[in-house]
């Protein structure tokens, strides 16, 4: 049929990621934390829906601050295993580290780690519940990802804050951590995943 695009992997016909994201009760539930986290700590949010390894869609947003901003507009949809979120991907998600690596190789960075870096950084995030991108995906930018449950066997959204590397230090890089993580875990309970 003229004009109808299939998912590469499936075969089934492919649905705009807008359409999608209606269905998507997440989006709703997490407006008002995001909202919360953006005017706290001054930093954008985002809350991202997970596609296994294939990308990340964006099904929410709040901007904090006037200072820094990154748009980024809903239905968009990055590498699943890049920054932040990446982390949290590869230490919960249960994926072979084979499958990883093949799809990590594939990504762009302004600073890219080693692979093996990196994999030191996703047991870092398996340890802290919280991962952590410092200025690898866009220099001088600290971005930090929670991942959020709706059913206990691997993420299926986070919760992401972006935001100047040397201003979230300054104003608070724990106390950010510690806000994104309690609004994932709440999240995650709210829509019956691990608590």
């Amino acid at each position: 049929v003229v004009g109808r695009q299939t998912h590469p992997c499936t075969g089934r016909p492919a649905q705009p990621a807008r359409g999608w994201l209606r269905q998507n009760e997440f989006a709703d539930f997490v407006q008002p934390a995001l909202d919360r986290l953006a005017r706290e700590h001054e930093v954008t949010m985002l809350g991202v829906a997970i596609a296994g390894l294939d990308h990340i869609i964006v099904v929410a947003t709040a901007q904090g601050g006037a200072n820094f901003q990154i748009a980024a507009q809903i239905g968009s949809r990055f590498p699943a295993l890049i920054s932040a979120t990446g982390r949290c991907i590869a230490a919960f998600g249960g994926f072979p580290d084979e499958e990883i690596r093949e799809r990590f190789d594939k990504l762009r960075w302004d600073d890219p780690p080693s692979f093996d870096a990196w994999m030191d950084q996703v047991a870092q995030t398996r340890a802290d519940g919280i991962g952590v991108d410092d200025g690898n995906y866009i220099s001088g930018v600290t971005v930090l990802a929670a991942p959020v449950w709706k059913s206990p066997a691997r993420p299926s959204h986070a919760l992401v804050a972006i935001g100047l590397g040397s201003a979230l230090k300054r104003s608070g890089l724990a106390e950010l951590q510690a806000g994104l993580a309690q609004a994932a875990k709440s999240l995650s309970s709210r829509l019956g995943g691990e608590a």
